[in-house]
């Protein structure tokens, strides 16, 4: 197993101090970052597994590190802490991305089981990621789930373009959509299938290692490189290159990859030889293309060349009708993984989600529905579950206590409380529900000086 790279963002030298001494026990590689310009630095030069990033950072906010590290789709989860939050902020980082939230100051188990849970998360992704057999299989059944008449015509496209020999695709849509998934989908459904499906994310890469990383290098070509490497179009010999986020690649960048679309010869870095490749190239952005060729950011050539058959994706509040399934489906996938049984959900759910209009789409319903079975302790998943993250534009019950801030502690301590009211105030069972020891349970216990019905 490769050792994991932990990003610590705080201003404050003694806490970073405190949580390094506990992972480098377990022999975490720990990297550390005063500031949020330090915290990119890092993020930029080296592959960071896991960010704990404190909230209140002078200068700027961990709030802004985070979307700017999901607006850059830095392939980095990030466990956010905080001592409060208001209810926007918490919405906002869930519907972000940040993979937990610390209450603090947080002990070090608390810290301990936050990165753990995460890790147990990444590897399940990394694995989709690395097998697009799974990854394919998986996707294909949610993202295709329901009858609207919008996905099944996406579903009809993709059929038909895996099923010829279209060597350019291009999918457009909000984030979110699903674009990497159909592309997926394309490849599964292709005679391609047996070949690799390898997935770049364009504005990801630098400039000074697109060339390395496109087209590869033999070795000594430059300080580092001790053995030949095959670029991506190699890898994906036979198979597919998906092109995320084409319309952040840069605009010097873009006459480099147009030669090579064009007769699909590469030449790695430090080589006279060229090499023929065969792949089919699927590109993707969220961004208007035709818009950007007329601001002068984005070549028309390339356009055409990628744009042999286009493809785009509704957003979901295009095919609420959907949502139903798309609940059911996740919810049973999410059952499987975390190894709980789930038989019913409360039937006003689905109603009000359809309320939502989703502006994250599918991912964030996932997401969501990811975050609500955690919240739920028994076989029932209930609307309350959903609530924390929604705003008001969603309706919600009479009975909902109105606020305006979160406490996290506060957040930890009702947690707690409904498991335990869950399971008949049987401690064992509440723990293995919140997926923590006895031990670390009672501790929170005392903490919150929570008492049983008995005991007051």
């Amino acid at each position: 197993m490769k050792e994991l790279n932990i990003l610590l963002v705080s201003q404050h030298e003694s806490i970073r101090k405190e949580v390094r001494e506990v992972l480098l026990a377990r022999q975490f590689v720990i990297y550390e970052a005063s500031n949020a310009h330090e915290c990119f630095e890092i993020l930029e030069k080296y592959p960071i597994d896991i960010a704990l990033i404190r909230e209140n950072l002078p200068g700027r906010s961990g709030m802004d590190i985070l979307k700017e590290i999901k607006d850059r789709q830095i392939d980095t989860e990030v466990i956010m802490g905080a001592e409060t939050i208001t209810r926007n902020d918490l919405m906002r980082a869930l519907h972000l991305g940040a993979s937990d939230f610390l209450a603090l100051p947080a002990c070090t188990e608390d810290i301990v089981n936050a990165i753990d849970q995460t890790i147990s998360t990444r590897k399940l992704a990394w694995q989709l990621r690395i097998n697009p057999v799974i990854a394919s299989d998986n996707d294909i059944k949610y993202t295709f789930k329901g009858q609207s008449k919008k996905i099944r015509q996406i579903h009809m496209l993709a059929r038909q373009v895996a099923h010829s020999h279209c060597n350019s695709v291009l999918l457009t849509g909000e984030s979110g959509t699903g674009k990497e998934v159909v592309a997926r989908a394309i490849h599964k459904m292709s005679r391609r299938n047996n070949h690799p499906f390898i997935a770049v994310n364009c504005s990801a890469v630098p400039e000074e290692l697109f060339e390395s990383s496109f087209f590869g290098y033999v070795k000594g070509t430059f300080t580092g490189a001790a053995e030949d490497r095959p670029g991506w179009f190699e890898m994906a010999d036979g198979g597919t290159l998906m092109l995320d986020e084409i319309g952040d690649l840069k605009y010097s960048l873009q006459s480099k990859l147009l030669r090579v679309l064009d007769d699909m010869v590469i030449r790695r870095l430090g080589s006279r030889k060229e090499t023929k490749v065969n792949v089919r190239i699927i590109a993707a952005t969220n961004q208007n293309l035709e818009e950007k060729i007329a601001n002068g950011k984005f070549r028309s050539d390339l356009y055409h060349r990628l744009t042999h058959f286009r493809i785009s994706l509704p957003t979901l509040r295009e095919r609420k009708e959907d949502i139903p399934l798309l609940l059911e489906h996740f919810a049973s996938y999410f059952s499987t993984i975390n190894g709980k049984t789930l038989y019913k959900f409360e039937t006003e759910i689905p109603a009000h989600l359809m309320e939502y209009d989703f502006p994250g789409n599918v991912r964030e319903l996932k997401n969501m529905v990811e975050r609500a079975m955690i919240l739920c302790t028994s076989n029932t998943l209930r609307w309350r579950h959903f609530q924390p993250f929604f705003s008001h534009s969603v309706h919600k019950p009479e009975t909902e206590i109105p606020f305006q801030s979160y406490n996290l502690t506060e957040i930890e301590e009702e947690i707690i409380r409904q498991a335990l009211e869950n399971y008949g105030w049987n401690k064992t069972r509440a723990a293995d529900a919140l997926n923590i020891t006895r031990q670390s349970l009672e501790r929170r216990i005392l903490k919150h000086q929570i008492y049983s019905p008995s005991q007051k």
